[in-house]
């Protein structure tokens, strides 16, 4: 399945803007660290679930992804 136009013009954005991709890792790690250490006080489903339709679940997902893909 090729990427939607929406990811495309998201990776072109942060490929032409490497202090706009790097502040958005950045934040995004912030939130994923503090999420590590104070769970669920970040965010939770209506039941209380941490999942992957979570905004937070998400993140996690696509960190994971971007540290393997940097290493």
């Amino acid at each position: 399945m090729p990427p939607s136009e929406m990811a495309l013009q998201i990776a072109k954005t942060l490929s032409d803007d490497p202090d706009l991709a790097f502040a958005f890792y950045c934040a995004a790690s912030e939130i994923v660290d503090d999420f590590e250490d104070y769970g669920p006080v970040i965010q939770a489903t209506v039941n209380g679930d941490y999942d992957d339709t979570t905004a937070i679940g998400r993140l996690l997902a696509a960190r994971a992804r971007l540290l393997s893909a940097l290493r």
